[in-house]
């Protein structure tokens, strides 16, 4: 039930979840810059509100892809420096010691439920290096194909 690393629906996978981070990110950034609309959401006939009156979708597909992220996060054998971490038990220990509680917390749409706290989206920055790879991955693997 395990899933390599290697598996090419994993990397397309993981590369939405890369796109769909740096769209989160840019999208909790104009919500963060948007004073009118933490102050008066309920005023949508207001330019600068109604520009992000919309977002809802947008945060639920957001928020649907990470959730998917953190339950594959289980099943994804991980391959270290050193070796392959196959054992169940152990991918389930090093995955709730590590990034588990920040994916959860910042899976939380704050912008619907407590738009003060949609900063706390931005502690998926913890693993950008991770999603960073997911993009390189992908796309090395794509111009390689390209080129031969």
């Amino acid at each position: 039930m395990l899933i390599e690393p290697t598996n090419r629906k994993l990397k397309f996978f993981n590369l939405l979840v890369a796109v769909m981070l740096v769209y989160d990110f840019l999208l909790s950034g104009f919500i963060l810059s948007n004073y009118d609309f933490h102050n008066n959401p309920e005023n949508f006939d207001h330019p600068n509100v109604k520009a992000f009156a919309h977002h809802k979708t947008s945060y639920f597909f957001i928020c649907m892809v990470q959730s998917f992220d953190i339950l594959l996060n289980f099943c994804k054998i991980e391959i270290t420096p050193t070796r392959k971490i196959d054992d169940p038990k152990e991918l389930f220990s090093n995955y709730i010691k590590g990034t588990f509680v920040v994916d959860v917390i910042a899976i939380i749409p704050y912008s619907i439920v407590r738009s003060e706290y949609i900063f706390l989206r931005y502690l998926k920055i913890v693993s950008f290096d991770r999603y960073l790879s997911y993009f390189s991955e992908v796309f090395y693997e794509l111009f390689m194909n390209i080129l031969s």
